[in-house]
């Protein structure tokens, strides 16, 4: 496509503005949308010109969104400012259409707008102030949107009936897996981060989750300390978490508190891990299990519908169902992974994760509705 004919193309201002030093699920989705479009940008042309909102604080690389053209917002994600910086931002950009990539919502738009929600946690889990901003405002703009996308088939199905929506109303672009997850690891860097942790490799238990309700960090920590109790303790694993703070008084002996670890730091410790513990209440689709499972790592993972549609391809021994609230089998699980019991997932499953979680399949999808909701504004 000559370059005259790419400035006259509609453009799409994408919400890029939570990608920093540390990526949390939603960012990695942006940043992977970016990735999707460009290279399919490279198969065939694109009918329109995506650009990327961004927090210049937090200076996301060109290389991160793409290399396409990013405008600057100065208003931190979910700050009130962004209220009046985002429709500046709009217009400066002469965008013909705005896609927010999360719960983020503007009270009013000057364009017409696409809206990702990647769940509803808030309205079960959340504090008064998430839940009324998700019943007032968060719901007034979705159901305002050209489009509603859902990122997993549990999470289109609850917006579904939350919005009192017909079936087919809410659009899917899934959740995928950052393939550098599935990179060889630096085995340098590995020794120096196990070595700051005191860990050994394949020795330890490791639950990638902040401290939230949904989260489920309590019985964690009551399951671990039962299951520590109960066998030897000094040969038992560690258990590593990577939450800034723990719910309770005290942290239970063997517990090691690794803090917020950026991104190549947190993919060491999950290829190194002897199992991923992921005990959540809820999600809207929850990536470390999937991303511990391609990986080859053991999973001890919740029997919720999320965890279940994400990690279907797997065979029933490829991963250990727990219920989220029964504590003792989650020590008894901690303690039978713990003498190797359980299996990881075949090279043949780990393959199919990552073909079906592809990030050029969200590109594909985004496209799509892009292209649509495009079409309707232009007929």
């Amino acid at each position: 496509m000559t370059s005259e004919k790419a400035l006259q193309l509609p453009k799409i201002l994408i919400d890029a503005r939570m990608l920093g030093p540390r990526m949390n699920g939603i960012a990695r989705y942006v940043s992977l949308l970016a990735r999707g479009l460009r290279e399919l940008s490279g198969t065939r042309e694109l009918s329109y010109r995506p650009v990327f909102l961004v927090d210049p604080a937090l200076g996301p690389s060109p290389e991160s969104l793409g290399g396409f053209e990013t405008v600057a917002c100065a208003a931190e994600f979910l700050s009130p400012r962004e209220w009046i910086s985002i429709p500046h931002s709009i217009r400066q950009s002469g965008a013909r259409l705005y896609h927010s990539t999360s719960f983020a919502s503007l009270p009013r738009c000057p364009v017409p707008w696409i809206q990702t929600v990647h769940d509803l946690n808030h309205l079960t889990y959340g504090g008064w102030k998430e839940r009324l901003y998700y019943r007032t405002l968060l719901r007034r703009s979705v159901r305002g949107a050209r489009a509603l996308v859902a990122v997993s088939e549990f999470s289109r199905n609850e917006l579904q009936q939350w919005l009192e929506l017909a079936p087919g109303r809410v659009r899917l672009a899934r959740n995928v897996l950052d393939p550098s997850f599935l990179l060889p690891i630096d085995e340098s860097a590995r020794e120096k981060l196990l070595a700051r942790l005191g860990l050994k490799r394949g020795a330890f238990f490791l639950c990638l989750s902040p401290h939230k309700p949904h989260k489920n960090l309590t019985r964690l920590l009551g399951a671990y300390a039962m299951a520590r109790s109960e066998t030897a303790p000094r040969e038992f694993w560690p258990l590593v978490i990577t939450a800034g703070t723990l719910p309770g008084d005290g942290v239970p002996e063997g517990v090691i508190r690794s803090g917020p670890l950026p991104d190549e730091e947190a993919r060491i410790l999950l290829a190194s891990a002897g199992a991923l513990v992921f005990p959540s209440l809820y999600e809207g689709f929850g990536l470390p299990p999937l991303e511990a499972a391609a990986l080859g790592v053991p999973v001890l993972v919740s029997r919720i519908p999320a965890h279940l549609e994400a990690l279907q391809s797997l065979r029933p021994e490829e991963a250990v169902w727990l219920a989220p609230t029964d504590v003792r089998a989650w020590a008894n699980a901690m303690k039978r992974a713990e003498q190797g019991v359980f299996s990881k997932a075949s090279a043949s499953s780990r393959t199919r994760l990552a073909e079906d979680f592809h990030y050029l399949r969200l590109a594909r999808e985004m496209d799509q509705i892009y292209r649509d909701v495009l079409d309707r504004l232009q007929s």
